[in-house]
């Protein structure tokens, strides 16, 4: 059908229905692919849950952020919050005031950012926009980031509620309590000293402006670390276990239904016989061939098919020396061979679900499975073994049989050849496939597939991701160095008596350069602590999970220097540009005008 790349699975089949009544097709005669609606339905899930994870970081970060920004703005809020305490406001008053003031600023700020989202949303995938899908997932996130500012501003807003008009008049912006008894300390006054001085004043604070950079430079390893430390060869390898070009039977311009009596067509004078194995043997670069022995056949279950009708599948000849590798991945049964030829036994592999899932089948020991043979007869086996079938290296496939019983399947058939396997020496590969692509089309038949599709392919696959990838990280980066910057610009606007004093008393601008550039230094330095330390231990623990998982192949640890150093490079020029605007912005007004704005 066309036009259904981005139509759900519902429609579709009501779709389907439709045409169906409309060509008088009874209803029992319409069957749905269970692998395409199944693998539809499964995709769906895992991009729900990618979109629910990244969301969930965004977030995070966001609340992260705002918290900062609404724990600083009290800080330095703390004398007007005192004063109307002195004029009578009490606690549960300055609770609305700031609660007020958070859900004004969200009134204005979430309709705008779900606006440009959208916007943004329909620029990147335009196919893809429902506006009834827009104004649900509007809603939601407009609920969702109310919810998360609330929790994010519940501190903040308990800790203004808690000053007191006495405290008001002597707040000093720190939090670090006064001791009862003090000491006189000796040491020199230096640009450093008093950077070093400014940064521990507010401990809160400076902490939370590092774990907002902290957190993002944690992602960024994590996302790093894993694009950098992928091999797509060795993912490649997983559906190329024992070779890296294989062939396969291929009855060219035939339907699914007719698809075992085109495979049973091509077998009866199999392309795939000695005279190919010979002519690639003779090739330069061919290291082994490989034969996988097996037929398709139509099949019949315990239980019935949903549609009621049969459906084929391939049959695997087991190789003789297979049988211990089999009986290593059982879970019940056996995987003796001799017993498996005198009971006309079949070993089941169901370990993907896929039979229970798509076909309604569960299989149990002792149950009997039907193979339509050659002549359209029906041949009862045995179940005699279940589990996990190891990788022979052609298609996955769920039922194994003894290599002799393959001929009361397939009378007609001498040989069972099915699929073949080529290990080539991989700098002499790509000649080695010309020729072999070469001598399919020669002989017809024959369907050729080569890792370094794969590889392609998969190469095509890490590249579309890496710039989702990065793009979540920047977006999170961006809470963190907004984090930074109002910090850094509320220590200029709030601290310009402190500065105009500091100068009174020969502070050069040389040196109040240097002060604000190694304070901006510690925030820095605390970033990159926790980015080098927690996040190189992510990155790597990740690898480690990802190669006990396997699905991304083997994963080979390199830590991201590139990426790191631009991160942090951003981060310094941040630095530098801060305290050359520092110096500039100060010197608009007068020292003794900054001294006279002392309350």
């Amino acid at each position: 059908m066309k036009n259904t790349e981005n139509m759900d699975s519902e429609t579709l089949k009501l779709l389907i229905n439709e045409i169906a009544e409309q060509s008088g097709v009874p209803e029992q005669y319409v069957m749905y692919s269970s692998t395409y609606f199944g693998l539809a339905e499964e995709k769906s899930t895992q991009e729900l849950l990618v979109i629910i994870g990244a969301s969930s970081l965004i977030v995070l970060a966001c609340s992260l952020v705002i918290y900062s920004l609404f724990y600083i703005s009290v800080i330095g809020k703390t004398h007007e919050y005192g004063r109307l305490r002195v004029l009578g406001a009490t606690s549960v008053q300055i609770k609305r005031i700031v609660r007020k003031e958070n859900f004004l600023l969200s009134c204005a700020a979430i309709p705008i950012g779900v606006v440009l989202g959208s916007v943004l949303g329909y620029c990147f995938v335009p196919d893809g926009w429902h506006w009834m899908t827009t104004l649900e997932c509007a809603v939601v996130i407009a609920l969702v980031t109310e919810i998360a500012l609330k929790i994010a501003v519940h501190t903040p807003v308990k800790k203004a509620s808690m000053v007191s008009p006495i405290e008001a008049l002597r707040i000093n912006t720190t939090d670090t309590p006064a001791t009862e008894k003090t000491r006189i300390e000796h040491r020199k006054i230096t640009p450093s000293s008093l950077a070093r001085m400014s940064f521990a004043r507010n401990k809160k604070k400076a902490i939370l402006t590092v774990l907002s950079l902290g957190f993002a430079g944690v992602l960024l390893m994590c996302a790093a670390t894993y694009l950098n430390s992928t091999d797509v060869e060795s993912m490649a390898k997983q559906q190329f276990a024992n070779g890296d070009i294989v062939l396969s039977l291929d009855p060219a311009n035939t339907n699914a239904e007719d698809r075992p009596a085109g495979i049973n067509a091509l077998q009866t004078k199999n392309p795939l016989d000695e005279v190919l194995e010979e002519t690639i043997s003779d090739m330069d670069g061919v290291k082994n061939i490989e034969f996988i022995q097996g037929c398709v056949s139509n099949m019949e279950f315990p239980t019935p098919f949903k549609d009621g009708n049969s459906h084929f599948f391939t049959q695997i000849g087991i190789p003789e020396n297979q049988y211990e590798a089999f009986s290593q991945g059982l879970i019940e049964g056996t995987a003796d061979r001799q017993k498996l030829i005198n009971g006309k036994g079949v070993i089941v592999d169901n370990s993907a679900k896929l039979l229970s899932d798509y076909y309604n089948y569960t299989p149990q020991i002792g149950d009997i499975v039907k193979v339509e043979t050659a002549d359209g007869q029906w041949e009862e086996f045995t179940v005699m073994g279940i589990g996990k079938a190891p990788n022979l290296g052609g298609d996955s496939a769920s039922f194994y049989f003894p290599q002799e019983l393959l001929p009361m399947m397939k009378e007609n058939v001498s040989n069972f050849n099915i699929t073949c396997i080529v290990d080539v020496e991989r700098d002499q590969l790509t000649e080695v496939e010309n020729k072999i692509f070469q001598l399919a089309e020669n002989r017809g038949g024959i369907e050729v597939f080569s890792i370094s599709d794969i590889i392609t392919y998969l190469q095509e696959e890490m590249d579309n991701i890496k710039m989702p990838l990065y793009g979540l990280v920047f977006f999170i980066a961006v809470f963190g160095l907004i984090s930074l910057i109002n910090t850094l610009m509320t220590n200029i606007i709030s601290r310009q008596q402190e500065f105009g004093i500091l100068q009174s008393v020969g502070l050069s601008s040389k040196q109040f350069s240097k002060m604000l550039q190694t304070e901006c230094f510690y925030y820095v330095s605390g970033t990159a602590i926790l980015t080098l330390t927690i996040g190189t231990l992510t990155g790597f623990v990740l690898c480690k999970v990802f190669n006990q998982v396997g699905t991304f192949g083997t994963l080979t640890y390199h830590f991201p220097v590139l990426e790191i150093s631009i991160y942090f490079v951003a981060l310094f020029f941040i630095l530098a540009d801060y305290s050359v605007f520092s110096v500039r912005y100060s010197k608009r007004h007068p020292v003794i005008e900054r001294i006279k704005t002392m309350e």
